[in-house]
């Protein structure tokens, strides 16, 4: 399974690679940030899926995308990451990592007014809230919604 995800990582950033990012002019630029947004998107897509089965590899990828995003400016793309990332700690039982990381994408998500992100963080904040026994922070938490 590592072998194809493998695979399929190097091809999806074969195709896409960050010297497109260089170019200059109007048109080709936002083609280059398109480019560059799917593959972001494609990197946290497959880290989501792969997340259960090779920990490392997904938070590799989930790193990648996020640095990329953070380059670029792409606000969506490093939101996804975080949120990602988070759920992985939180399966693994590291709770307080994951709800750090869950306000990270939170406060991105509000930022650029992405509502099923942000819907997304705060469910998630609210499970891991519970599932950490605190559940005066997740009735808070709800609130506030």
């Amino acid at each position: 399974m590592r072998f194809y995800t493998s695979v399929l990582y190097c091809i999806i950033i074969s195709f896409f690679p960050l010297s497109a990012l260089a170019q200059t002019g109007s048109g080709q630029q936002g083609i280059a940030d398109a480019a560059a947004y799917k593959t972001i998107d494609s990197l946290n897509t497959l880290a989501f899926k792969i997340k259960r089965n090779d920990v490392d590899h997904a938070l590799t990828l989930l790193h990648k995308a996020a640095s990329m995003s953070i380059k670029l400016e792409y606000k969506k793309g490093e939101s996804v990451s975080y949120l990602n990332e988070a759920g992985i700690f939180q399966q693994n039982g590291y709770t307080e990592k994951a709800i750090a990381l869950y306000y990270k994408s939170l406060g991105i998500s509000q930022e650029i007014k992405d509502t099923l992100n942000v819907a997304r963080a705060s469910q998630q904040i609210g499970n891991a809230l519970v599932e950490g026994g605190d559940l005066k922070g997740a009735e808070k938490l709800l609130k506030k919604l």
